[in-house]
């Protein structure tokens, strides 16, 4: 599946997000909404978890809604390994497959390969990749087996 157009930065203050729950971070521990426990806040677990402050408080999706790293395995190359964040909607199928880095992390075309692998299995119909600092949707049309980048939020 080759993309169609140019990437597109969306602008998210994650960091902003992040920053109005500052009370939820202990000096060495981060709360993790989803998984309901306090965490190791390495950058890209920050990454992670304004993330999910992002879809939980701006976008509105109940928690229930999202998994948070879960297991996954590949036809492709018998790839094995975790998705960062999966959306599902109201009947439980997957919406939006999320893949976060480090913000130090420039992000590459092996990094939307790996997120665009793993939604193989998934048939997500959005993508989103970050690294906190710069965001890309993409949006995939599994029965055309097209994606193109989006610029904006993708409608859940």
């Amino acid at each position: 599946m080759k993309l169609r157009n140019h990437p597109v930065d969306v602008a998210i203050d994650l960091y902003a997000v992040l920053q109005r729950h500052l009370n939820t971070i202990t000096t060495r521990r981060l709360w993790c909404p989803v998984r309901r426990a306090h965490l190791s806040p390495s950058p890209e677990e920050m990454v992670r978890i304004a993330c999910l402050y992002y879809l939980i408080d701006e976008k509105g999706i109940h928690p229930k809604r999202i998994a948070v790293e879960k297991a996954i395995s590949s036809r492709i190359k018998s790839r094995r390994g975790r998705y960062d964040l999966l959306v599902y909607d109201r009947h439980g199928k997957p919406q939006l497959l999320i893949e976060c880095k480090a913000p130090k992390v420039v992000l590459t075309s092996q990094h939307f390969i790996q997120l665009m692998v793993y939604n193989v299995e998934l048939k997500a119909p959005y993508l989103w990749l970050t690294n906190g600092l710069t965001n890309y949707f993409i949006h995939v049309e599994v029965e055309n087996n097209t994606a193109h980048f989006i610029e904006q939020f993708p409608p859940l």
